[in-house]
């Protein structure tokens, strides 16, 4: 190896020297470069002939029975190139900077081409969570409508939606149902979300799915949320003139009856008892006064504690025309009866006259569209309420005949509401009997689930 390399020198000297001396057009330079050349090949070959034998001795000596293979550029990694003055491979010095980030490439793909256009591609081909959550989510609406539990159209009734938006933030929308039942949500977040619905004791939730730009249906009959009968405890105190149990029959809602002054007597003697139930109805001409008596022991004073105490904890009374006892005088202040401070009876109503009402509260003029409604009383005295206190609401006001005399704006059907517990108590002048027509019907349908 070294031989070559003592031979190519020279001959690579000899070389540049031609191609200078052509390059200048000098022959004569060029013969005598000729002549220097031989004389340097010459004096290099009479340098160091021991070198030389060394040389050789040493490759005959590593090459014993292997022949010494010549390195080419094909030897070469990559990376590398093949110098032939010394017959190595070697790596040339970069003087470039290094590629900052060499996963980069700079923006350019293999074939040296810009790069970005290929990138955008990539992002809109496959967006982040983000972007995907932002072009699903969006908002879509409900439409439904509210009924009792045999299906028919409960008006009125609160309607409330309430899950996470598409940021995963809580909302609650509410909206009041309209005299036909029918409720609507506008830009409701899609998603799976609570819908509930309630009025007065009833109240039934049901999940309800979303979907952007699209309506979910809650109107038609298989697919409405309606009350159930079952989910509030009722119990109905029976009366000689009313007939409340045959409107919760018609509507399909259980209750438990109680007949007779015993089992009365046992019911209101008892707020355990009384405290199985959510609401209580008590029809006109169920005894007041009759409790009391000695045959039942009947402590009257803790009766109109346990009444008082029984709405106080949250819970609802009914009571209608002849059983204004159970109302006048448990809840002070509730409702002002006539002659109320006297001690004659309010039962002061002349019979067979219908009252034209004015409809007073938002109530019921959304269940009966109308500003007036006309109501009939067939019994031949009937209680009449002048007044209400500060936390009784009046829903019909009529003027109302009395023997020599006439009660203006009677109060004919009123609602009250505790301050304490929230439980509420509603008297109606009149009742369900015989004379009940469509609105009269309808009122004390509606009336139920104010309860």
């Amino acid at each position: 190896m070294n031989k070559i390399r003592q031979k190519l020198g020279p001959l690579l000297i000899l070389i540049v020297v031609v191609a200078f001396v052509v390059a200048c057009g000098d022959e004569d330079d060029l013969d005598d470069a000729d002549n220097d050349a031989e004389l340097n090949v010459q004096e290099h070959d009479d340098e160091d002939p021991d070198a030389e034998e060394s040389d050789e001795d040493e490759d005959e000596g590593e090459g014993e029975g292997e022949e010494d293979e010549e390195t080419t550029a094909e030897d070469c990694d990559e990376g590398q190139v093949y110098n032939p003055m010394s017959g190595e491979c070697i790596t040339p010095d970069v003087d470039e900077d290094p590629d900052p980030d060499p996963d980069s490439n700079n923006g350019n793909d293999d074939n040296g081409n810009n790069d970005d256009n290929a990138n955008l591609g990539n992002v809109n081909a496959e967006p982040n969570q983000e972007e995907n959550h932002a072009q699903e989510c969006g908002p879509g609406s409900i439409e439904g409508q509210t009924c009792r539990p045999d299906g028919g159209v409960l008006p009125g009734a609160q309607v409330r939606v309430e899950g996470n938006d598409c940021d995963g933030f809580p909302f609650i929308e509410t909206v009041t149902a309209d005299g036909q039942g029918n409720y609507e949500f506008h830009d409701i977040p899609s998603g799976t979300h609570e819908l509930t619905i309630e009025s007065g004791s009833f109240v039934i939730s049901e999940d309800v799915s979303v979907a952007k730009g699209q309506v979910t249906d809650r109107k038609s009959d298989e697919l409405k949320l309606c009350l159930q009968g079952t989910e509030v405890d009722i119990a109905v105190v029976s009366g000689s003139f009313d007939d409340i149990a045959s409107i919760l029959d018609g509507m399909t809602i259980e209750y438990s009856w109680y007949s007779g002054s015993e089992e009365i007597s046992s019911l209101f003697g008892d707020i355990d008892e009384m405290q199985n139930y959510d609401i209580i109805f008590v029809e006109c001409g169920a005894p007041w006064s009759g409790l009391s008596s000695s045959l039942f022991d009947t402590d009257m004073d803790e009766v109109r504690f346990n009444i008082n105490r029984y709405v106080e904890l949250g819970n609802s009374l009914y009571a209608s025309d002849q059983a204004h006892g159970y109302i006048e005088e448990t809840l002070e202040d509730a409702i002002v009866f006539y002659n109320h401070d006297s001690s004659s009876s309010p039962r002061v109503g002349n019979g067979s006259q219908y009252i034209t009402a004015d409809v007073v509260s938002d109530e019921m003029q959304t269940l009966l569209n109308s500003d007036t409604t006309e109501l009939y009383f067939n019994l031949g005295a009937w209680a009449v309420a002048e007044g209400v206190g500060p936390m009784t609401d009046i829903h019909f006001r009529g003027d109302a005949e009395i023997t020599g005399g006439v009660v203006e704006g009677a109060a004919l059907m009123s609602s009250y509401r505790d301050p304490i517990g929230d439980g509420r108590a509603i008297y109606t002048s009149f009742h369900n009997s015989a004379q009940v027509d469509g609105e009269m019907q309808d009122i004390l349908e509606f009336m139920i689930f104010q309860l």
